[in-house]
């Protein structure tokens, strides 16, 4: 019997998938959990890009949303969701969740 559950793997499994010192766009919910257990576990490098403008930004809890003021704290910047979406359109970002 297994001592994790479905939306455990598939979080950690995500997780794992992503590197050091790249770039990911992370939607609230599991694809911020799994980006947040990179930084911690193996990935410290990682920057996330969230939809909203926030770039770079250290929460200290789970935001509700992208466009909360969570998705900004201890930032690298304050963007805009054409610069975020631009960004990634253009290649420049490495993942997306």
């Amino acid at each position: 019997m297994a001592n994790f559950t479905e939306l455990e793997l598939l979080t950690t499994a995500a997780s794992r998938i992503l590197e050091d010192k790249r770039t990911v766009i992370v939607g609230t919910g599991l694809p911020l959990i799994a980006a947040l257990l990179a930084q911690r576990s193996h990935a410290p490098g990682l920057t996330m890009f969230f939809e909203a403008g926030g770039i770079g930004a250290k929460p200290s809890m789970l935001p509700v949303s992208v466009g909360e003021f969570r998705t900004f704290y201890k930032g690298l910047q304050a963007s805009s969701m054409h610069n975020i979406m631009s960004n990634g359109q253009a290649g420049l970002i490495d993942y997306g969740f």
